[in-house]
């Protein structure tokens, strides 16, 4: 059962949450949120009282590291390899080969990649291995693939890259066996020369100070994130992600959240079964 904590605070708290990480619990999801307040108070040993841990986190200024604890678990982690196999399959036969060509041809070889809201890595490693399969010459070619989330326990899982069977529900098993060792039974890990190509950081991003050092990109999977933050940190996100992009890159969302991409920097672009969005 979730703790009984009063409305006034929940809702206090929520106005605090979508303020400072854009993560929105209106009153349908408050449940949820107790139950985060419980499970964050329980993972600190310091704070054996939820209602003087809330009244601190709405206190000027909070400590971060209680923040930092509810946001771990009020985040989603449900991810997999190459999840979305349309997706995967149009980069690899339309996205990639034109940015790939287009480099080629201009004697450019780079590319600049942003998982952002990546979660335990698992899209980010999932593009390392296409770029692998697709570039025969990978060693020569500058790529960055910056891979960012929130949650400092899902990124700690990511760099590691080790991951159990679940993982790889949807991963041919000559994938999984190409790139993959077996550490020990039911955990395997990733190959050195691909996780090396990933760079992890822990951002906000509904924060301005997140986009102040990233490059522009050449594509950015922005998925299953924005249907977790409020209005108004959505048009504040789109409108930032659309300023990390060149023209001619690429936005990709969850198709539910493809409705939330409104920009006039932006056109939708459908290909079978999935809709990209494409700068202008």
């Amino acid at each position: 059962m979730p703790p009984d904590i009063p409305d006034h605070l929940i809702f206090q708290l929520s106005q605090v949450l979508a303020a400072e990480t854009g993560l929105f619990f209106p009153e349908n999801r408050w449940r949820s949120l107790r139950r985060g307040i419980a499970a964050a108070v329980r993972d600190l040993s310091e704070e054996d009282n939820i209602l003087s841990y809330i009244q601190r986190l709405l206190s000027s200024p909070f400590p971060q590291n209680l923040m930092d604890a509810l946001v771990n678990r009020l985040t989603v982690g449900e991810t997999y390899f190459f999840r979305d196999k349309s997706l995967f399959h149009v980069l690899e036969n339309n996205i990639l080969p034109e940015l790939i060509g287009s480099r080629l041809r201009e004697k450019q070889h780079k590319l600049r990649f942003w998982s952002a809201g990546c979660c335990t890595g698992e899209e980010a490693y999932s593009l390392s291995i296409l770029l692998d399969q697709m570039l025969p010459d990978m060693q020569e070619w500058d790529i960055t693939i910056l891979a960012t989330d929130i949650n400092s326990d899902f990124l700690r899982k990511a760099e590691k890259g080790i991951y159990r069977n679940w993982s790889f529900r949807e991963t041919p098993s000559r994938i999984k066996e190409k790139y993959f060792r077996e550490k020990e039974k039911q955990l395997f890990e990733i190959y050195p020369n691909l996780k090396k190509m990933i760079r992890f950081a822990r951002s906000n991003l509904t924060s301005a100070s997140c986009f102040e050092n990233v490059p522009e990109m050449d594509i950015i999977f922005c998925r299953n994130v924005m249907m977790y933050f409020s209005p108004e940190s959505i048009r504040f996100l789109i409108e930032r992600l659309a300023g990390s992009l060149p023209k001619r890159g690429w936005l990709a969302v969850s198709p539910s959240e493809t409705n939330f991409v409104c920009h006039d920097s932006l056109e939708f672009v459908r290909f079978p079964d999935v809709i990209l969005h494409r700068k202008i």
